[in-house]
């Protein structure tokens, strides 16, 4: 199995502890903040937190593994020069337009951004705990913008003890668990995630998604996305959690 990249490095971060410790929750302006950079300002407001610190890895900071935010393609045939058929991919189709993610590449950016015949998705997938969906980046009419946030998180009541990654996104600068499948602080804390519908979408091969799909393009290798220098912080107004069904929220196992 192809171990990402953000986890092959973990182990070596943790030896370099900062004086500002990975992990770290500290008080400051009346409020409590998750270490998440060097830079102070970096720091995730847990003052609401749905999760156990004790409970997270890694904290290596955020956009330490930036997200791609203007992913490019291959058209079918110049991916079949490279991809076997059987490489796994998530396919997803939407609106007559049809994308593949291979696995082995989302293992290394982990969250890819993207549009899919007009609808504004997110393909994820964390390696820790196999877990795989496409998400909708918009919700309640505001389009965000996920990232990786350097930690993941394990308890054995949630997907059997594994661990997987936490997500923040850039407009709110909340935190996410997707195998609970909302917002765990921040203004997104209980927000649902919402899957695409699974019609849209599935893990399959690159094999059996081109036959459905012969213009499908596909996600290119070796790209590298700088984050930007800066965002524009989304005031609101927020999601309204009762017009978001919850039970679309986890991704199937």
């Amino acid at each position: 199995m192809a171990v990402c990249l953000f986890c092959a490095m973990g182990s070596l971060a943790c030896l370099a502890q900062s004086a500002r410790g990975r992990g770290e929750v500290t008080e400051r302006d009346g409020k409590r903040w998750l270490f998440g950079g060097e830079d102070p300002r970096q720091d995730f407001d847990v003052t609401q937190f749905r999760l156990d610190p004790g409970q997270l890895h890694y904290g290596l900071g955020r956009e330490k593994f930036s997200a791609l935010i203007a992913p490019q393609f291959l058209s079918t045939s110049e991916a079949s020069h490279s991809m076997a058929d059987k490489e796994p991919v998530l396919g997803v189709s939407i609106g007559g337009e049809a994308k593949a993610y291979p696995i082995a590449l989302l293992t290394r950016h982990e969250v890819v951004n993207d549009v899919v015949g007009g609808r504004p998705i997110f393909a994820a997938y964390c390696v820790l705990a196999d877990l795989g969906a496409i998400y909708d980046r918009q919700l309640d009419g505001h389009i965000y913008t996920f990232a990786v946030s350097g930690y993941t998180y394990s308890e054995p009541s949630v997907w059997n003890g594994l661990q997987a990654f936490v997500l923040w996104d850039r407009d709110t600068e909340s935190l996410w668990l997707p195998t609970i499948g909302k917002g765990v602080s921040g203004p997104m804390i209980d927000v649902p995630l919402q899957l695409v519908p699974k019609d849209h979408w599935e893990k399959t091969t690159w094999g059996k998604f081109k036959a459905k799909y012969p213009d499908a393009v596909v996600l290119k290798p070796d790209q590298k996305m700088s984050p930007p220098a800066s965002w524009e912080r989304f005031a609101g107004p927020f999601p309204d959690k009762a017009r978001i069904d919850p039970d679309k929220s986890i991704a199937p196992r």
